[in-house]
């Protein structure tokens, strides 16, 4: 048994070293390795049992006591030799053989990038060099390295170029040297017990000895400082071993640090390329939807500067937009705020790299353009002379402080973002020293007054304070003489008189958008000045000081109002008037004309428990998207009222795109005949009891493909819904 036990040992330890250089040990010296492991607990079993059989003998041990337990431990022992004597026998001359090439890990690919096919070709030939052994590519976040990367790995699955490893690992910011060696290790096939109890130095080691001797492509994604392929066990390319490393960062310097001497740029694609993929992703469905949408997608296009990350994720979003409105807004957002963009956190994040503080830079005043979003530098200190920057991005950086010296030298600023910085509650001094300024974005701020350097501020033509609750006032606003654009939704101060009138001297603004909270500050809509630049107008809670209910009059010279949304109010009515001589006010109602609010698009009204009636709706032509929750209405556009628009031949909700009716338990009607709807796509239905007809016929919304969904939560409303006949019936059921 003994030397039985010597030979598994001597052979194990080949088989572990022939293991290590990539050998696979073969499954019939398994089969034996296990079998002598088998009868080796056998035999120590009957070793272990020796004692209880001898003191079952007798008369000199030559007697047994019990012959039948006897015989059958001496069974056991013959068959256990018999069994050591044919494993002992077993000759291996081979303990392991050479393991089947791997097959190339083929990684998935979206669709490849417009534009990226001449750099792919140029990428692979340089690869193929033999003087080429590590190459680098490097280009800003979003560009498409990692998607030109992933083409060179899948090129070595279609021509094979007698590699042994093609191995892929994806490195990222944080260089953790052992994650790669494992990662490595998995491809290659080593592992095991022996392998996770190795410290990194042991697995350098392993991986250098296993891959000495092979021919392996490495494939570096996403690394941000130098991979020291030493410490990591990888062998050094050279022309003699023809190994290759390929790998992608946003530095050049990194390059430089790896030993890459001429790496190569990934660069945004053209604007004839950007527009190609941007429209692949549009789609032509979207693209013809209307003859003014190709011309304004070129826009979006050239907002995107080229980078495929937004062409591909803003190409996506507005695959759904078939208005020119839609568009015009999607330009204005890109212009004024990409940030707010829809879906911008995919893209943002990416371009952006992580910081604690500002980051160290050799010569701030070669520094143009400086985004350090979504990082974590808690405090702007001291003064850096930055006398070329333009723009300063620093939104969700958690500021909380910033020196009074930091914006000294910073004479040429024309963009600067401070929003979602919540802990941020004032601004310093020196702020007036940013004389050429022309956006200032302090949305999502906690600063409780306006800065007392605002006067500075002279060239200003954009100031954000969207969802300040902590702003006590605007007291000095009438400073920014040239202030255009004017975001105030979501404050908690009162609008009051004084703030009107300082509102009022600014003869420049073009855009406001602003929330009314009181009664008093209903008084805006009286305003010419003010209602005639509203862009966006919410009014909230003003319920709570249980007045009696007062109507609100929307002067037909709200012309750039694009949404409307009111919240828990005590408002019986909402009209729309014209102010005359004297101040008088007449309703559209009794004086119709042509429809008017041309921009309004966008309705939300919830929780308007005196509201009845929605018929000022009659003149929102272009409305596409109608919210309505929590009322005691009977109608949205009621007949009586609407009759004299009616006879002027006004149609309600021509462009209207989506209704939602949600706790409307009095609602009756919607209108009271049928209407085209040329572009409604969905009408939501949930608590409306009393909702017993929709204004449709079998002609009513021809929209797209798929026609109109009308969405519901109790199957018995729709069971019980009236239908003006049954081809109007067949057509929406």
């Amino acid at each position: 048994m003994a030397n039985l036990k010597a030979k598994r040992i001597d052979l194990s330890r080949r088989v572990t070293r022939e293991e290590d250089r990539g050998m696979q040990r073969l499954a019939e010296f398994q089969v034996w390795l296990d079998n002598v492991e088998t009868n080796e607990n056998k035999v120590s079993v009957l070793i272990n049992t020796r004692n209880v059989e001898l003191q079952r003998l007798c008369l000199c041990q030559f007697c047994c006591k019990s012959l039948i337990s006897s015989y059958g431990y001496g069974e056991s022992v013959f068959l256990a030799l018999v069994d050591v004597e044919k494993l002992e026998r077993r000759v291996f001359e081979v303990v392991c053989e050479q393991t089947q090439r791997p097959e190339v890990e083929e990684l998935p690919l979206q669709r490849p990038i417009v534009g990226q096919k001449n750099m792919l070709d140029k990428a692979w030939k340089h690869l193929r060099e033999d003087e080429v052994g590590i190459m680098g590519m490097y280009g800003m976040g979003g560009v498409g390295k990692t998607t030109l990367l992933r083409q060179l790995n899948n090129k070595f699955s279609e021509e094979r170029c007698g590699v042994d490893f093609v191995i892929w690992v994806v490195v990222s910011k944080d260089l953790d040297v052992e994650k790669i060696q494992n990662e490595i290790a998995k491809k290659v096939g080593l592992g095991g017990e022996k392998w996770n109890q190795a410290d990194k130095s042991q697995k350098a080691v392993c991986l250098y000895n296993f891959l000495l001797r092979k021919k392996f492509v490495l494939f570096l994604d996403d690394i941000w400082e130098k991979v020291d392929l030493d410490e990591t066990g990888v062998p050094f390319p050279t022309t003699e071993n023809k190994c290759k490393v390929a790998f992608t960062t946003r530095s050049q310097d990194v390059c430089a640090h790896m030993g890459v001497e001429d790496p190569m740029e990934v660069q945004c694609i053209s604007e004839y390329e950007a527009l190609d993929l941007f429209h692949k992703k549009v789609g032509q469905v979207t693209l013809g939807s209307d003859p003014d949408i190709p011309h304004l997608a070129r826009t979006v296009a050239r907002k995107c500067r080229g980078l495929p990350l937004a062409l591909n994720v803003i190409g996506e979003t507005m695959s759904c937009k078939r208005t020119v409105p839609e568009w015009n807004y999607a330009i204005e957002v890109l212009t004024s705020y990409a940030s707010q963009f829809p879906r911008m956190d995919k893209i943002l994040p990416i371009l952006n790299v992580g910081f604690f503080e500002m980051p160290k830079v050799k010569n701030w005043n070669t520094v143009k353009r400086m985004s350090l979003m979504y990082n974590k530098i808690p405090e702007l200190g001291g003064s850096l002379e930055c006398l070329q920057l333009t723009t300063l991005l620093l939104q969700k950086a958690d500021l909380r402080t910033i020196s009074n010296e930091f914006f000294k030298s910073m004479p040429n600023l024309v963009v600067l973002d401070l929003s979602h910085n919540q802990d941020l509650s004032e601004l310093p001094d020196s702020i007036s020293e940013l004389g050429s300024l022309l956006y200032l974005n302090l949305s999502e701020t906690g600063i409780h007054q306006l800065p007392v350097g605002l006067h500075g501020l002279r060239k200003l033509i954009y100031l954000d304070l969207w969802n300040t609750p902590m702003l006590s006032s605007i007291v000095g606003i009438s400073r920014l003489q040239k202030l255009k654009v004017l975001r105030l939704l979501g404050y908690n101060f009162s609008l009051d008189l004084q703030a009107m009138k300082e509102l009022e001297t600014l003869e420049h603004l073009e855009c406001l958008f602003t929330t009314i909270n009181s009664y008093q500050e209903l008084g805006i809509l009286s305003s010419h000045k003010l209602t005639s630049c509203t862009r966006d107008l919410d009014i909230f809670d003003i319920d709570k000081e249980k007045s009696l209910p007062v109507s609100i009059a929307l002067p037909v010279t709200m012309n750039k109002l694009r949404s409307f949304c009111i919240h828990s109010c005590n408002i019986p009515e909402i009209n729309m008037v014209k102010i005359c001589i004297k101040r008088k006010t007449i309703s559209l109602l009794d004086n119709p004309s042509t429809p008017c609010f041309s921009s309004l698009s966008k309705v939300k009204i919830h929780h308007c428990k005196s509201l009845w009636e929605l018929t000022f709706l009659l003149f929102a032509s272009n409305l596409k998207e109608l919210d309505i929750k929590g009322a005691i209405l009977e109608d949205i556009i009621n007949k009586d009222k609407a009759s004299k628009g009616e006879k002027s031949g006004i149609v309600p909700f021509p462009k209207l795109i989506f209704l939602n009716l949600d706790s409307l338990p009095r609602l009756m009607n919607i209108h009271w005949k049928p209407l085209p709807f040329p572009c409604l796509r969905e009408i939501r239905v949930m608590g409306c009891p009393n909702l017993k007809k929709l204004p449709l016929d079998s002609d009513s919304s021809t929209h797209g493909e798929n026609g109109l969904v009308i969405s519901y939560n109790r199957e018995e409303w729709i069971e019980g819904l009236e239908w003006k006949d049954e081809a109007t019936k067949t057509r929406f059921l």
